[in-house]
């Protein structure tokens, strides 16, 4: 018996391939649902958050934000 799995075209047909876009989704959706738990004096912090181009981070700048994180 032979089976040929394309591997490749599976993840790609679910959003997983190379171009990433289910991870940049969920990273997005991450984002959007933390945004109420993220501290906010003048919005500095939740306004200029990063989130990477293939979704794998998402990064809050600023010196006060390991602050509040730890």
């Amino acid at each position: 018996m032979k089976i040929n799995i394309n591997v490749d075209g599976i993840l790609q047909s679910r959003g997983l391939g190379k171009s990433k876009e289910t991870q940049q989704f969920i990273a997005n959706e991450v984002a959007r649902l933390s945004d109420p738990y993220v501290p906010m004096q003048s919005g500095n912090l939740k306004n200029h958050r990063i989130i990477a181009n293939d979704g794998s981070t998402i990064t809050y700048p600023g010196p006060y934000a390991h602050y509040h994180w730890v």
